[in-house]
């Protein structure tokens, strides 16, 4: 029986947190660069920053007491079986 446990997902989240990582950081280096720091790219660029952290507190938060070692998909011999 093959089994992939809950661990998985995480690295599904982490390749999603690597991306907003990236596009974060190409935002600030494109406001840097072109010299625009007016209120509004500044402004937003603060925004996203504290809802990508509330997003990681709240993700630390909630799943901390979570048993990851857990099976979340379980294939055998009868998993296409329907009777």
């Amino acid at each position: 029986m093959i089994t992939i446990p809950l661990y998985a997902l995480l690295f599904v989240y982490l390749a999603f947190l690597v991306g907003f990582v990236v596009l974060f950081l190409l935002n600030i280096y494109h406001i840097v660069s072109t010299g625009t720091f007016s209120f509004w790219p500044l402004a937003f660029t603060f925004i996203t920053f504290v809802f990508i952290s509330l997003v990681l507190y709240l993700t630390w938060f909630l799943l901390q007491d979570i048993n990851w070692q857990a099976p979340f998909l379980q294939f055998g011999s009868n998993f296409f079986n329907f009777e």
